[in-house]
């Protein structure tokens, strides 16, 4: 009896350790990206973290004017996009749910007029974002 029971023990130990050697053991790659503007022309680029070699993702067409600002989340599912004539009365800010390659997408999430525009900062967790805003007076 205990030799059948240390058998099935070595059987059951041997089908568990084929089974976790088969299955890969680390995660996929992150994809590594780079958002470029050219005009009122957004483009998302991946990154080959080996080669550094970039493969265009998609392209966007966006509002811009004299300034623009570009804010990633950390987690790749949002792109917040800023852009001000440098009158501070028409800043606009833009948020664009992102595809698997971290390419915005239309139409925009939301879009806001963000009087006195002073910035964005994104909590590492992602779950709050801070806005900062100014008035003359």
């Amino acid at each position: 009896m205990l030799r059948a029971t240390l058998l099935c023990l070595l059987c059951g130990l041997s089908f568990t350790v084929t089974q976790l050697a088969a299955s890969p053991s680390q995660p996929s790659t992150p994809v590594q990206i780079i958002y470029t503007l050219d005009g009122t022309t957004l483009s998302t680029y991946n990154i080959d973290p080996l080669t550094l070699q970039a493969t265009l993702a998609g392209t966007l067409t966006v509002q811009t004017s004299l300034y623009a600002w570009i804010y990633p989340s950390p987690n790749g599912h949002f792109l917040y996009f800023a852009t001000s004539n440098g009158n501070q009365s028409s800043p606009q800010l833009f948020v664009y749910a992102t595809d698997a390659s971290g390419a915005p997408q239309l139409p925009a999430v939301q879009k806001l007029s963000v009087k006195g525009f002073g910035g964005l900062q994104i909590d590492p967790s992602g779950h709050f974002l801070y806005m900062a805003n100014y008035a003359t007076g």
